[in-house]
């Protein structure tokens, strides 16, 4: 076991069991933003066994006061491939995909093809709309977050409509 988890496996709440479930799942975070960012961030520090990243957007100099994956050297790269390589850095044993593409009906059952969990980090409401539609009819568990100024929000849907 790598002493990096430790700590985690020490929480009651989470033990062995739980840190087994950490490194089995595989989860797709859309959005590589200010929130899918620090989203990705935590995923990647807490062990999660695979990442899927998708963003369309290119790292702007106006990200990097808020966007912690991105330095100077990423403006004008893929999101998704800028935050996969930071991560990769972070946490090595963590298995990352990289897509620079949106998620929509095309790119949707390519995307969830294999994950247990996605996460919506995205900045408008049309895709939140197709992601809930398209996960709930994969069977995906869905998390749909959101910030604007520094109002957040955080709901989980499940897949039986719940």
């Amino acid at each position: 076991m790598d002493a990096r988890y430790e700590g985690l496996i020490r929480i009651p709440e989470i033990g062995t069991a739980g840190f087994a479930k950490l490194q089995s799942a595989a989860v797709l975070v859309v959005g590589a933003g200010g929130l899918g960012c620090t989203a990705l961030s935590c995923l990647a520090g807490l062990g999660v066994g695979a990442i899927r990243v998708a963003d369309r957007d290119r790292v702007e100099r106006n990200n990097l006061d808020r966007q912690f994956l991105y330095a100077e050297r990423d403006v004008g790269r893929f999101k998704a491939e800028a935050a996969a390589e930071r991560l990769r850095e972070m946490n090595a044993g963590v298995s990352l995909d990289a897509r620079a593409c949106e998620f929509n009906e095309e790119t949707a059952a390519d995307l969830l093809k294999g994950v247990t969990l996605a996460m919506a980090a995205v900045d408008n409401r049309e895709t939140r709309l197709v992601m809930n539609r398209l996960c709930a009819a994969a069977g995906v568990p869905l998390i749909n977050g959101g910030v604007r100024g520094l109002l957040g929000s955080v709901q989980q849907v499940r897949p039986d409509g719940g």
